[in-house]
């Protein structure tokens, strides 16, 4: 007789508990399941970036570029068929080259590319495809400041401590004095084509899927976000085996 009292208030404690748990579960399960599809596409395109070709995709969008803080180069200049914008090196609106430090001239050399920045000097094939770089530790002069073509095949650099020039095979650089004035390559304001080019050049599809996916596109808060969703599939797993164990009938 003394038992079915407490009997009665365990099937009362559980049952105000589960009434109290269950628009909970409901509620979290529904944020859940929404969260989780969205980790499925996300991580769908993410396996799937390469044949889609979304690690070369380059994000156009001005408030996306905006709120990864990229902004349009510091500096840009445009000779003949050849552009530059910061360190990027671009020829007929393809990027070929990302160099050291911002770039000073490129031009077309025996049919090859050359550019220089302050401390180096780029030689590119034919197809765009780097070949060389020197530097002061094979002999290039340096600091640099400009580049000059003189005939067909005179290459002339400047730096601080004079002008240079270099032999046939573009190993050795002596200094020199041009009897004819050399014209120094000077470039021409960039297309605004181009600098659109050269800002979604550092974005990708994938690099803003991988964010999405990990939640790092919001920042500090994402991160805790997710973290937050993950307790949420705890309580998920907890509260549904704690409502399916009290459902079912005590054994005799």
């Amino acid at each position: 007789m003394t038992r079915r009292p407490s009997n009665t208030a365990g099937k009362q404690l559980g049952h105000r508990l589960r009434k109290q748990i269950r628009p909970w579960h409901r509620r979290i399960g529904i944020i859940g399941g929404l969260f989780l599809l969205f980790l499925t596409v996300t991580g769908v395109l993410i396996n799937h970036a390469d044949d889609a070709g979304l690690g070369h995709a380059k994000v156009r969008l001005p408030w996306l570029l905006d709120y990864y803080g990229i902004q349009l180069p510091s500096h840009s200049a445009q000779f003949g068929d050849y552009g530059i914008t910061d360190n990027l090196l671009w020829h007929q609106g393809t990027m070929v080259l990302e160099a050291k430090h911002s770039l000073i001239a490129a031009t077309q050399w025996r049919n090859q590319t050359i550019a220089i920045d302050a401390e180096n000097l780029y030689l590119l094939n034919a197809d765009g495809q780097l070949v060389e770089t020197q530097n002061k530790a094979t002999g290039l002069p340096s600091p640099l400041k400009a580049m000059a073509i003189e005939g067909e095949s005179h290459l002339w650099l400047s730096g601080d401590n004079g002008q240079y020039l270099a032999d046939e095979d573009l190993i050795e650089w002596q200094p020199a004095t041009s009897f004819a004035p050399l014209h120094w390559l000077e470039g021409e304001a960039a297309e605004q084509q181009l600098l659109e080019d050269a800002r979604s050049a550092h974005l990708h599809w994938e690099r803003v899927l991988l964010d999405l996916h990990a939640g790092r596109i919001f920042g500090q808060w994402g991160v805790w976000l997710w973290d937050l969703l993950a307790l949420g599939f705890v309580f998920l797993s907890l509260s549904g085996l704690y409502i399916w164990i009290s459902q079912q009938p005590k054994r005799k």
